[in-house]
């Protein structure tokens, strides 16, 4: 009889241990991103008798890499991420802590794990990532970037993108960012129709809880307030709302942002009780959050001082602008411009309710003096100087004496 075939084996294939490794992204602009990370040994069992094919060839230690950034553009927050090419894979990072301890207050769309998107991270090239340095590449030294100028960049991005299917993460992230852009550019319109396009996206990719979803709703809350229409931009905020407090809790500050986002429309439609009882839900969320003097806790009294002075409670609305006027000059100074914005408020308000003295008291406290009086200032402390000066030298010219004397 024939001899029994032989036994299947598992051959190993190891790519040897290097003490780094190098990572590069290179952009159109050929600015480079770089990251040096310790390479250990990578070993994979693969069948003897399974043809080793490009699609069956075990990953290198590059390829098991994901790498994240973030930048800000304007307003705008970019979450760099992209799938994996030949050479690098990247993949979003940021957890829903991030954002706590960012205490961010805007747009929290791309902020967010991207968990639940499936494998379709798994498709695409890095554009996101390229698009995102290219933005960068413009940003001034403090990291804003002419709107016009990032319009540009994400519509050519998009593009590309959407050559590799509507629901790539790399084409629902680019959606959300030009629709945020073209929202703070005022072109309504077509910010709309392409935050709708992520969202219908992120809803079937991610589900409806997702950060990413919430982040979009968000947004398209905004953009239908900005539109005028309060029905459409109360139903997307409420959503929103509830799936913040069910997956990040009461006191985060996308959630205390989004409370303000809804008063703001609430108050618009004239339903002042509920856009005060929401505003004191994010005051009280700030000051357990960041204390009672940070600035995001002083906005917000400042919030709901306007809601109480309109609803015709003008004590408490004083009361409230008191207080921003205090934190804002300990926090700032008296000539800082939020400190003056709030002072200039409180004054006028003063003067209107019959309490001039203090409506005064306010405006010196906060006047910058002027060229004149700086001059004259400058003068009085020369002179003190040179009046200590002298003194000095007569206390040490009689002791002097006092020497001579006793000798």
């Amino acid at each position: 009889p024939p001899p029994p075939p032989p036994p299947v084996t598992a051959a190993t294939t190891t790519v040897p241990a290097a003490t780094t490794t190098e990572l590069t992204a290179t952009t159109s602009k050929n600015a480079t991103i770089s990251t040096t990370i310790p390479a250990t040994a990578v070993s994979t069992a693969v069948p003897a008798t399974v043809p080793t094919s490009a699609e069956n060839t075990p990953r290198n230690a590059s390829e098991e890499v994901m790498l994240s950034a973030k930048l800000s553009v304007s307003t705008i927050s970019v979450d760099v991420s992209a799938a994996p090419t030949a050479e690098l894979a990247t993949s979003k990072q940021t957890s829903s802590a991030d954002a706590e301890n960012t205490g961010d207050t805007g747009d929290a769309g791309n902020t967010a794990d991207t968990g639940g998107t499936g494998d379709a991270a798994d498709t695409g090239p890095a554009i996101f990532i390229g698009v995102s340095v290219e933005i960068s590449e413009a940003a001034d030294n403090e990291g804003h970037v002419e709107l016009a100028e990032a319009e540009m960049l994400l519509r050519r991005a998009l593009a590309t993108a959407e050559t590799l299917g509507a629901l790539q993460p790399d084409t629902l992230a680019l959606l959300h960012e030009l629709g945020s852009v073209l929202h703070v550019r005022g072109e309504l319109g077509e910010a709309e129709e392409l935050l709708r396009r992520a969202l219908h996206g992120r809803e079937h990719a991610a589900g409806v809880t997702h950060l990413e979803t919430l982040g979009t709703l968000g947004l398209l809350g905004k953009v239908f307030f900005a539109r005028g229409d309060g029905d459409e931009a109360e139903s997307m905020l409420r959503r929103a709302i509830a799936g913040y407090e069910h997956v990040l809790g009461v006191t985060h500050g996308t959630t205390l942002e989004l409370y303000t986002e809804l008063a703001f429309v609430l108050k618009k439609e004239g339903d002042y009780t509920a856009a005060e009882s929401l505003l004191r839900r994010a005051l009280a969320g700030h000051e357990r959050t960041h204390g009672d003097d940070h600035s995001l806790t002083l906005a917000a009294t400042v919030r709901l001082a306007v809601v109480l002075w309109d609803e015709e409670e003008p004590e408490v609305g004083l009361g409230l602008y008191r207080r921003a006027f205090e934190g804002y000059e300990g926090l700032h100074g008296p000539t800082h411009a939020e400190t003056l914005a709030v002072a200039s408020k409180l004054a006028t308000l003063l003067e209107g309710a019959g309490q001039a003295e203090e409506a005064l008291d306010v405006r010196r406290r906060t006047a910058k003096p002027s060229d004149e009086e700086l001059a004259l200032a400058a003068l009085e402390v020369a002179a003190a100087a040179e009046r200590t000066m002298q003194r000095s030298n007569r206390r040490s010219l009689s002791h002097d004496n006092l020497l001579q004397i006793s000798a």
